[in-house]
């Protein structure tokens, strides 16, 4: 079972991957609300986390190591969308979608740990706190420009 969240006030490596996600700004006690009920995950390295067609909402801050998010082609070409480093925020898109359903595959590149945000608990405090709001508007507005550059780039 995983384990619940380090303090992000105590646990350098939390505050790290804080300080270099879109949540930096959030004051400290909101982080601390925000990562409430979350939880520690270690993944080895080929662990798939997400396949394609999950309709599961889910909302992970990488805090060390490397995720690959991609696509497979039914002749089996797979397509690198985004590598995910410290600091990434991963499924904040699953938040918001009226019927989510996982249009990507994320699969673990090495050891890595994360944290595992609820997602009821992100999504009532950016429903009642603009800070959270913007700090996941941003996030999906990075990974939109993103995603547009490299449906461009590949077709």
């Amino acid at each position: 079972m995983p384990e619940p969240a380090a303090d992000p006030l105590t646990d350098h490596r939390v505050r790290a991957a804080i300080a270099a996600s879109h949540l930096r700004d959030l004051p400290p006690d909101v982080v601390t609300s925000l990562l409430s009920a979350a939880r520690s995950r270690s993944l080895p390295a080929g662990h798939t986390l997400h396949r394609v067609g999950e309709g599961e909402r889910h909302v992970e801050l990488v805090v060390t190591g490397l995720v690959r998010v991609h696509v497979s082609a039914p002749d089996g070409r797979t397509l690198t969308l985004r590598y995910c480093r410290r600091g990434a925020l991963m499924g904040v898109l699953s938040l918001y979608a009226k019927s989510f359903v996982m249009p990507t595959t994320t699969q673990v590149v090495v050891n890595t740990e994360l944290i595992a945000v609820s997602p009821a608990v992100l999504r009532a405090l950016a429903d009642r706190d603009v800070r959270v709001a913007r700090a996941l508007l941003f996030e999906l507005s990075e990974r939109a420009a993103a995603f547009s550059a490299e449906i461009g780039d590949s077709a």
